[in-house]
């Protein structure tokens, strides 16, 4: 359900990992493969050398952090549940960007669902 607890300005969902939320270790591996998105090694952070691909925007009460000109794109394929089953299934393009305001395990934000 959509609640303002699990939704942000500009965004349609978020990542989570095969049993609920993203652990950590999974978290680290994202951000690690997600690495810079527009091409300003400047704004990349952390030791995973990544960048957030976010623009804030603020209404005058407060700040969000929505998607950016320069978001992350990823490729989520299905897993096959029976063989040859999911075969003809080619994937589909997600953009992600983080959002480290908000809740815990709904950071990595997703457009294109």
């Amino acid at each position: 359900s959509w609640t303002a607890a699990n939704v942000r300005p500009g965004s349609l969902g978020y990542l989570s990992g095969p049993s609920g939320d993203l652990t950590a270790a999974e978290a680290k591996l994202l951000k690690r493969c997600l690495g810079d998105s527009d091409g300003n090694l400047d704004n990349n952070v952390e030791v995973t050398d990544w960048d957030y691909g976010v623009v804030v925007e603020n209404d005058g009460v407060s700040s969000h952090n929505m998607i950016g000109a320069f978001p992350h794109a990823i490729k989520v394929v299905p897993v096959e549940s029976t063989p040859g089953y999911n075969i003809h299934m080619p994937g589909s393009y997600h953009l992600v960007w983080y959002d480290a305001s908000a809740t815990t395990g709904k950071e990595f934000r997703v457009a294109n669902l």
